[in-house]
């Protein structure tokens, strides 16, 4: 049976974003098909516990990246002076865009490279799978023999390039920078034996781009429901789910509140915005003092009852990966609106089962258009789902991952 150890950059369990949600379900699904290790890296093992007694099936290993030697310290806390720094003198957004998002200092993380290789050896681990760009760079410090997977929620230089595209001026400096960080990420994928991107828009862009690695087109996996958990009515709100610490999420909410949202309110003035997710109180005050109808909820437990007769909005322009947050949305039976690069990749068709435009008027036209017919709501939401249980089923998720698994390792149907 072929061992693949996960390594995952922080794990909360149970799951509360889309992140950990894809990380987990692909856990919960491969543990049948392969002998699952899970590598954890993060500064407390608190939400391990109950993972370590739901799935012992599973061989987990905490690494407690807060421990440094003096070399790491050192770098952690001029890593802190620095930011510190950029905030006291306002430039972090500026640096922010600069320095890019791909973490290239390799060399931090020699506790974690010395257990990571000593894992591998001591459990004969066949595949290593990492995920998520900051620990991209980490596969260059597995010399143990193994095959090294990468999967690509989210690649940092078409981010990039679409927050540069959106600038009104672009220095010579900025668009040098963006092709450095470019070219040292699509060199850390060619470093791997393999490329699993969330859809097959990622996968043809990669190879566009010059990855020579094999790449497999494999979508992030959400709990499918058999029947809608709630009985949708109509839209009695608005609604927008995920955290502020994501730049995306912050962009696209800014661009709704400033292009969309005062559109809205205009039509349906007793219509409320619920931004649902961890944002700080700094910017709730901000947001809540310049636009009017706007509730912060932070995390929520139990997210089918925050969102019941709900409708989504996906203003996301800075976009790779799939948006965990629409399948969740689908799933429970909750419409949604969303623009063209928020909904890439997952197969949604405008006017169909949703609503796709990047025009700030359509976009609130559309709003009020289910608003207004509750019908057409839940025709969206039945079409939605119908598409949902067709291309994202168990399976498929299954069947894709492991042809990507038994060609890096040879294996013979």
């Amino acid at each position: 049976m072929i061992k693949l150890l996960v390594v995952a950059d922080g794990f909360v369990y149970p799951p509360c974003s889309g992140g950990d949600q894809a990380v987990f379900n692909s856990i919960r699904l491969l543990r049948k098909e392969v002998e699952l290790h899970l590598f954890v890296v993060d500064k407390k093992k608190t939400s391990l516990k109950q993972f370590a007694s739901d799935y012992p099936d599973v061989k987990l290993y905490f690494h407690n990246i807060s421990h440094k030697d003096k070399y790491e310290w050192f770098y952690a806390v001029a890593h802190k002076v620095e930011n510190a720094v950029l905030s006291i003198v306002r430039l972090e957004h500026e640096s922010a865009l600069r320095d890019g998002f791909l973490n290239m200092d390799t060399a931090r993380y020699w506790r974690l490279y010395l257990s990571l290789n000593d894992y591998i050896r001591k459990h004969h681990i066949n595949i290593v799978q990492m995920e998520f760009a900051r620990s991209l760079p980490w596969m260059k410090g597995i010399t143990a023999n193994v095959k090294k997977v990468f999967v690509q929620h989210e690649i940092q230089f078409v981010v990039k390039r679409q927050r540069l595209n959106a600038l009104y001026t672009i220095t010579k400096e900025d668009r040098q920078r963006y092709h450095i960080e470019k070219q040292m990420e699509i060199h850390d994928m060619n470093y791997c034996d393999a490329i699993i991107t969330l859809s097959q828009h990622d996968a043809n862009l990669l190879k566009d781009e010059g990855i020579v690695k094999p790449i497999y087109p494999s979508f992030a996996k959400v709990s499918l429901r058999t029947s809608v958990q709630q009985q949708f009515t109509r839209v009695s709100k608005v609604v927008f789910i995920g955290p502020e610490h994501h730049l995306p999420n912050r962009n696209g909410v800014q661009w709704f509140l400033k292009k969309v949202w005062p559109m809205v309110i205009k039509s349906k003035p007793q219509f409320k915005l619920e931004i649902i997710g961890n944002w700080s109180d700094a910017t709730r005050k901000l947001l809540q003092k310049a636009y009017p109808n706007i509730l912060f909820h932070g995390f929520v437990d139990d997210l089918a009852s925050a969102t019941c007769n709900t409708l989504l909005i996906v203003p996301i322009l800075e976009a790779s990966g799939i948006r965990m947050k629409i399948l969740e949305a689908v799933n429970m039976g909750i419409p949604f609106v969303s623009t063209i690069e928020g909904a890439v990749g997952l197969g949604f068709t405008d006017k169909e089962n949703c609503f796709l435009t990047n025009e700030p008027e359509i976009f609130a036209s559309d709003i009020i258009k289910l608003i207004d017919d509750p019908n057409l709501a839940k025709q969206f939401i039945k079409n939605a789902q119908k598409h949902l249980l067709q291309a994202f089923s168990d399976d498929r998720f299954v069947e894709s991952r492991m042809k990507c698994f038994k060609d890096v390792l040879n294996f013979k149907s």
